[in-house]
């Protein structure tokens, strides 16, 4: 498979699992990415790709530090019933 589709077949999978995978605006944003992707260079392929797997790391981090904020709530709540 050729490098170029190869990654197109990936970003669409990324995006499309992002929640309204049946709605027409999904539809649309798709088909313009895929138009989008299939002009670019590999050079810009490779930064738009990067450039998503930040964003994707950034939502981690976020959802990490929530997580995180959770517990030491939590964790304090039961200090105060212990007392």
């Amino acid at each position: 498979m050729e490098e170029g589709a190869m990654g197109a077949e990936h970003m669409g999978k990324g995006w499309m699992m992002g929640g309204e995978m049946g709605s027409e605006h999904m539809k649309r944003k798709w088909m313009m990415m895929k138009m989008l992707w299939d002009k670019l260079d590999d050079n810009q392929k490779k930064q738009l790709m990067g450039r998503k797997l930040d964003e994707k790391i950034m939502k981690m981090e976020c959802m990490v530090k929530i997580k995180q904020h959770k517990l030491e709530t939590m964790q304090m709540m039961r200090q105060w019933l212990e007392k």
